[in-house]
């Protein structure tokens, strides 16, 4: 049962959440990600290419959401988009969605310059803490815990070197 509180947000909120500009942004950036992805030998293209990929899907499915019609419905049903739904029963501000954009690019750069292993932990250590509002312990935890996860499925079970970055690759900027 929706109730009229959250069917009034629907209402304020629909012109930000029906914005195709946020989603298409975000698949110009992936489709950028994909084009540079195959610059790279066949083995260090793969997980770009897989975060492209899946980038533009997730965009080209917020997009979709954001139209009216019977399949904008059907997308927002399934994945629970919309501001009727509990989760989401607020209007964000345009400056926080930009805020999650300048986070998403953050760890991009770091990524890019420091590879992935180092970046993901202090992503997740930064995010927590400055975003999240998390204690100390909590973020360390999370950062030292989501490190773990990587490096055991991706080195050890998958024997997937991840990328180093620049700094720690012997070519540098060689192969851009």
């Amino acid at each position: 049962m929706v109730s009229k509180d959250a069917l009034a947000n629907e209402d304020i909120a629909s012109p930000m959440v029906r914005s195709v500009y946020p989603p298409l942004v975000w698949m110009a950036f992936c489709a950028g990600f994909v084009v540079l992805a195959y610059d790279f030998d066949e083995t260090s293209r793969a997980a770009p290419l897989l975060v492209g990929y899946a980038g533009l899907v997730l965009g080209g499915l917020d997009l979709i959401a954001r139209f009216k019609g019977a399949s904008s419905e059907i997308v927002r049903n399934v994945l629970g988009a919309g501001f009727t739904r509990p989760e989401m029963s607020h209007c964000p501000k345009f400056r926080d969605e930009l805020a999650q954009i300048g986070w998403m690019t953050a760890f991009v750069v770091m990524v890019l310059f420091i590879g992935i292993l180092p970046a993901v932990p202090v992503y997740v250590l930064a995010s927590m803490r400055l975003n999240g509002g998390r204690s100390w312990k909590e973020a360390i935890i999370a950062s030292i815990a989501t490190l773990a996860f990587v490096v055991v499925v991706f080195e050890v079970f998958l024997a997937f070197e991840l990328y180093r970055g620049v700094l720690f690759d012997e070519r540098g900027f060689d192969k851009w």
